[in-house]
């Protein structure tokens, strides 16, 4: 979806199968975001939380969702109000380091929606951010959570490396790509890896 201007609207398809060819609500709000002078024009028909979603790409370095217009889907709830959701998180947590060390403002131009909420006034942003750095995306909360899942999902790991009688490792339906069977000492030095990078950028 480029832009979210109304004359992009096709760029995105109707999942409801009764509506697939209705773009009619689409534009009507692909209208209302490019008229916006300021996120509370918004703020009936359009999910405010979504800032808080752009502050954990904006902490984890994720680019390949909204900024890279990509991997997201526009919900409109049966309460009136649209939400953000986004999917595919490969290139999060500094797949792509240019992103992850670079201000907020270097991402959020490509857009009208980004540009409105990130841009036009920062204030609710830059607050939502220090509150999700503060509550969530420090290591004294962090750190003590992802020892949590590493213990509960290592013996699947653990799983996940032992191939069948024909060679195949479970759930490997990529077998002509590139190899991605980690060994298990490269997982736990990711996890470490993790907890180095979230210290790096919470500094």
């Amino acid at each position: 979806m480029h832009d979210f201007s109304p004359k992009y609207f096709s760029g995105c398809i109707n999942k409801n199968k009764e509506e697939l060819y209705n773009n009619s609500e689409w534009i009507e709000f692909l209208t209302a975001v490019e008229k916006a002078k300021s996120p509370e024009d918004l703020e009936d028909i359009f999910e405010i939380d979504f800032l808080y979603e752009m502050a954990i790409d904006y902490l984890t370095g994720a680019f390949n969702h909204i900024y890279n217009i990509h991997n997201y889907y526009m919900y409109k709830q049966p309460n009136g109000k649209w939400i953000y959701l986004s999917h595919d998180f490969d290139y999060d947590f500094g797949k792509e380091d240019t992103y992850l060390y670079s201000s907020f403002d270097n991402k959020a131009d490509n857009n009208n929606l980004t540009k409105l909420f990130l841009l036009t006034d920062s204030t609710r942003f830059e607050k939502i951010l220090k509150e999700v750095v503060s509550k969530v995306f420090n290591p004294a909360t962090l750190y003590p959570y992802i020892d949590e899942i590493k213990k509960y999902i290592k013996p699947y790991v653990i799983l996940d490396k032992i191939p069948d009688t024909n060679g195949n490792y479970p759930g490997n339906i990529n077998t002509v790509g590139v190899d991605v069977n980690f060994s298990l000492e490269q997982w736990d030095n990711g996890m470490l890896t993790l907890n180095l990078l979230i210290m790096d950028i919470v500094d």
